[in-house]
């Protein structure tokens, strides 16, 4: 049986796809690996931090964006800045965090009676 695990998206493909649509070199994003988060009743909450190299603000705000009003359920938690050089580039950090509705096990559903 799958696990709540195996219905989430690829996390860095989804990442890498909302810098692409905020106009970002996809290659200047790095995912972290997955941390486990606070487990919530019906969810269960994925960690992830992100490094953006060498972009703008447009890009960083519009990932921002695309992040958290994309069809999955995300937020951005932290977001940390620095420039980079002195031609308006950024260094960014975001701590994102996913979350997925816990399944329902299959061991848990109560099996019917056998009449003898």
């Amino acid at each position: 049986h799958p696990a709540a695990a195996d219905v989430q998206p690829n996390w860095p493909a989804y990442f890498k796809g909302k810098a692409t649509t905020a106009g970002m070199d996809p290659g200047a994003v790095s995912v972290s690996p997955e941390k486990k988060g606070n487990p919530g009743t019906s969810t269960t909450e994925s960690m992830y931090e992100l490094q953006l190299k060498r972009i703008n603000v447009r890009q960083l705000t519009q990932f921002a964006y695309y992040v958290e009003n994309g069809d999955q359920p995300v937020k951005l938690k932290n977001l940390k800045i620095e420039t980079d050089g002195n031609e308006g580039y950024l260094n960014a950090s975001l701590d994102i965090s996913s979350f997925a509705l816990k399944k329902e096990d299959d061991n848990d559903t109560p099996k019917p009676r056998e009449h003898h």
